[in-house]
């Protein structure tokens, strides 16, 4: 069995991931693909959601 906690995601597995979050996949079928933990998935999208402006340029018309 592998460990997925311990398992190191390539960048380019990374990028993959990235695609696949934008298409709003189910994050469950996003880990089970890419064989990476729940743990380690929600963990990333943290790092992702931190690294987003607060402010998007967004103006209300």
């Amino acid at each position: 069995m592998i460990d997925y906690e311990f398992k190191e995601i390539k960048d380019f597995e990374k990028e993959l991931i990235n695609k696949a979050l934008l298409e709003r996949n189910l994050l469950r079928g996003i880990y089970r693909i890419f064989s990476v933990s729940l743990t380690w998935l929600l963990g990333y999208l943290a790092i992702l959601y931190a690294q987003t402006p607060d402010d998007l340029g967004f103006k209300i018309p």
